[in-house]
């Protein structure tokens, strides 16, 4: 089973089985979680989730780590309305929704991805392919990274790269305290503190976006509370209550994202994967705008190819894979890698929303 989940992430069977369920009639087609689970999860899920986000730590990285990662995020931003201009006449009028989520797990990751779909309010039929279309596209444009690993060097020559980047990096690395490992869940009392916080947040984040009036088409009430919700748990971040971290924060917020991903698969069926193939292709199209774009600005900048494969893989990969090619790259800066995808999290809802929002206006 490890293995099946190293190649095939939890998240996705989390989605799929419960698709599978209702397809077959093995699951009933509404129930009150499937209505109000989502909502109620994502604001707890965020705030656990990114808790132990430091924003000045990952400010210490360096300029070019970061940068190389926002001209990354941008390539995203802009290869999804670019792709689908191209092929607007064989999609489905309304599949910009769909792959605005897929916009946040390829900045972000998986809460990301969530958060979309409830802020744009993605029906069942358009997400439910991106959800394939992310896994496969995802782990073969990690196969293709690695598969350039033996060749940076060449690269870098051809390229007349900085190499001194990457000492400097690693000295940076060195000075910033390890991330600590969110822990098992010592005590009961730790539980109910952990599901405090992420009440009170949650309770917040309703409160607030009651408060606040939709603008236009685009800034819904939906919108306006994902927007709250991811802005309170980076706010969050600074205080204390990152401290919250050690007592197993982030495990809990995963299992509210698992949770929330099986409501949301509960509510689909195999029939939205009718237009699979072309989604395919316009994900392919995308992901080489976005990988042209970003060795546009390594060739400009002289960037080493560890950095452009490193900071691609935290886009497009996330928490769990970035690591892994930055490791296979440089294994001395493989923390980079999570520090990246790390701040893909903190960015892929807000740059997300902007690019379904170009998606929207190129088809329309």
């Amino acid at each position: 089973m490890r293995e099946i989940f190293k190649y095939i992430p939890i998240p996705f069977w989390c989605y799929v089985l419960p698709m599978i369920g209702r397809t077959f009639g093995l699951l009933p087609d509404e129930t009150v979680f499937y209505e109000k689970g989502v909502a109620l999860l994502l604001p707890g899920a965020l705030i656990l989730l990114l808790l132990s986000t430091q924003l000045t730590s990952l400010f210490k990285i360096g300029n070019l780590s970061l940068l190389t990662m926002i001209v990354g995020s941008l390539g995203i931003v802009v290869g999804g309305p670019l792709s689908l201009r191209c092929f607007r006449f064989l999609l489905p009028e309304d599949a910009w929704m769909g792959f605005g989520t897929l916009a946040g797990s390829w900045i972000g990751g998986s809460i990301n991805m969530a958060a979309l779909k409830e802020a744009i309010g993605t029906p069942s039929h358009l997400f439910s392919p991106m959800v394939f279309v992310d896994s496969m596209i995802a782990y073969g444009w990690m196969a293709f990274l690695l598969s350039l690993a033996p060749y940076q060097t060449a690269f870098d020559r051809w390229n007349r790269s900085k190499r001194s980047f990457l000492d400097e990096t690693d000295e940076k690395l060195k000075m910033l305290s390890p991330k600590k490992e969110g822990v098992s869940l010592k005590t009961p009392g730790h539980l109910l503190v952990l599901f405090g916080v992420a009440a009170a947040g949650t309770l917040l984040t309703f409160s607030l976006s009651k408060l606040i009036p939709p603008m236009g088409t685009f800034l819904t009430q939906k919108t306006i509370f994902v927007l709250l919700a991811t802005a309170l748990a980076m706010g969050l971040s600074f205080t204390p209550l990152s401290r919250l971290e050690e007592w197993g924060a982030s495990r809990l917020g995963t299992l509210f994202l698992y949770l929330m991903l099986i409501a949301m698969g509960s509510q689909a069926d195999l029939k939205g994967l009718a237009h699979f193939p072309i989604f395919v292709l316009v994900g392919l199209v995308w992901v080489m705008i976005h990988g042209v774009i970003l060795f546009a600005f390594g060739k400009v900048f002289r960037i080493p190819l560890f950095f452009l494969a490193t900071a691609s893989q935290a886009n497009i990969g996330g928490v769990v894979s970035a690591p892994i090619v930055a490791a296979c790259y440089e294994k001395r800066l493989a923390p980079l890698g999570l520090l990246l995808a790390i701040f893909g999290n903190l960015t892929g809802t807000f740059l997300g929303l902007l690019s379904a929002h170009l998606m929207r206006l190129v088809t329309s």
